[in-house]
């Protein structure tokens, strides 16, 4: 029988058992984390003489700096262990005997009264992360502010948490049902959030949408916007392209960002072909929208003169053909 070093056998239990197990993405998240944590000197253990004690010493490790992260690391080795010693590949099992169990005791909540959060909303208005902040204030948890969206903020105040935001810009649903709830923010904190130039991409964690584009000024140049930096995250528009509406603007610039920080990705090309796609879906004709018939018209003749024009932007069908025999069918002339 082949032998593995710990770190192998880690691996190999990641890859064969966890994910392909029903586990939720979080958990699975968290186990490839602790994995990651290993100490190397001990993931060159051989598994056929790790001790218990070798794993008791780097988790009581964890355990001076991360209580937390101790007790995952616990989790997450017992139950690889016992898989391995299933298969012969060790003695080695984690047990309340043999590696006690990590106690974390969470320190206490500090309640802020309203002066203190009046003066702690406008110390952290100016800050890049003040919805994150003001959201933890109000009883979110990180992951909960870093995922709550625009959309989630209702006029009246009320927030609802929903999804989280575990990594980069994925988002994901709250671990449990019993954490989605809807929370009344104070108005002193909703006003602030709605003060900020938040995020044009809809989630509040953003930040500064300014960042966003200057790092893609120059492509936005060449697709005709021209947006200005005032100083304190305020942005100014200085020209569009033609085809908007000054409607549209707003919702262009913040489908755009939208598509930049998803980071789909990184040619030049793509970029500028994602601006465009927004900028010609913003600028098109609308449901409802009332049109001269000449001009209804002169769309028509376009479409038809350009053959290989079949899709939106986004991909959807522009034209449906309806051959007769769909048409026999929907009067139920033939079967």
């Amino acid at each position: 029988m082949k032998e593995y070093t710990l770190g192998e056998w880690l691996e190999i239990w990641l890859l064969h058992y966890v994910e392909p197990s029903g586990l939720a993405i979080h958990t699975k998240m968290c186990y490839n984390r602790a994995v990651q944590a290993v100490p190397a000197e001990l993931s060159l253990v051989d598994m056929k003489f790790l001790s218990p004690l070798d794993c008791l010493l780097w988790m009581q490790d964890v355990e001076r700096v991360y209580p937390r992260a101790a007790q995952l690391d616990r989790v997450m080795l017992s139950r690889a262990l016992k898989v391995a010693a299933k298969l012969h590949l060790t003695d080695c099992v984690l047990d309340a005997d043999t590696c006690p169990q990590v106690v974390h005791k969470p320190q206490k909540t500090a309640v802020l009264t309203l002066p203190e959060l009046r003066r702690y909303v406008i110390a952290a208005a100016n800050t890049d992360v003040a919805p994150v902040l003001l959201l933890c204030c109000c009883g979110l948890r990180r992951g909960e502010a870093l995922g709550a969206r625009r959309c989630d903020l209702s006029a009246d105040g009320i927030l609802t948490v929903q999804v989280q935001r575990l990594d980069g810009l994925t988002l994901s649903p709250v671990k449990t049902c019993a954490s989605v709830r809807r929370i009344a923010l104070p108005p002193i904190v909703a006003d602030c959030l709605r003060r900020q130039p938040l995020t044009l991409s809809g989630l509040f964690c953003e930040a500064s949408p300014n960042r966003v584009y200057r790092a893609h000024r120059a492509l936005l140049e060449r697709c005709g916007f021209e947006i200005g930096d005032l100083g304190g995250g305020m942005l100014t528009v200085r020209a569009v392209p033609q085809v908007l509406d000054d409607d549209d603007v707003e919702t262009a610039l913040s489908e755009i960002a939208d598509e930049l920080l998803a980071g789909k990705s990184s040619a030049e090309l793509s970029k500028l072909d994602s601006i465009r796609a927004v900028t010609a879906c913003k600028a098109a004709v609308k449901a409802g929208q009332k049109n001269d018939p000449r001009e209804n018209e002169a769309l028509l003749e376009r479409l038809f003169s350009q053959p290989d024009l079949k899709y939106c932007p986004h991909g959807r069908p522009l034209i449906y053909t309806l051959t007769k025999r769909d048409f026999e069918k929907f009067f139920k002339r033939v079967v």
